[in-house]
């Protein structure tokens, strides 16, 4: 998960903002899969034949086309990755966690919606990675190998 905060600017107001396990549960929650939620912010759709079945190439991989994001992904990830954001700045700072109304934050895009689809979509990757691995994770890893 991300530990550092990075920060949006929003109608000239600056919001903390982060991808964390419960942002990702919420996500799936809401989308199924988190794969679906990364199709839908990335603007990728099934690329589909003329019997309306997905093509896909000679390896059997699945083929896409590129569109424009779904608003509807950017306005339901935005206010839970600025409400993550505060909550992690204020657990930090050991203040009371501001309340922001997710309307209100959306009310506040005056940014470009494929710019911000790619801000969030750059923190909900960086959520995902795979991180190095700790001296006790080898020794459970090693253990369930046996």
């Amino acid at each position: 998960m991300n530990k550092t905060l990075k920060k949006i600017k929003l109608s000239g107001k600056e919001y903390p903002y982060r991808c964390s396990n419960s942002v990702l549960a919420e996500i799936q929650e809401e989308y199924g899969t988190l794969a679906e939620f990364e199709r839908q912010l990335s603007g990728r759709k099934p690329l589909l034949d003329k019997d309306g079945e997905q093509r896909t190439n000679e390896d059997g991989l699945k083929l896409y086309t590129k569109t424009e994001p779904s608003l509807k992904a950017v306005n339901y990830a935005l206010p839970l990755m600025i409400e993550e954001g505060l909550q992690y700045e204020a657990d930090k700072k050991r203040k009371e966690v501001p309340d922001v109304d997710p309307k209100f934050i959306i009310d506040e895009i005056d940014m470009n919606p494929f710019e911000l689809a790619e801000l969030l979509l750059e923190e909900f990757y960086g959520a995902l990675a795979i991180k190095k691995e700790t001296p006790s994770q080898k020794k459970t890893t090693k253990k369930m190998q046996s």
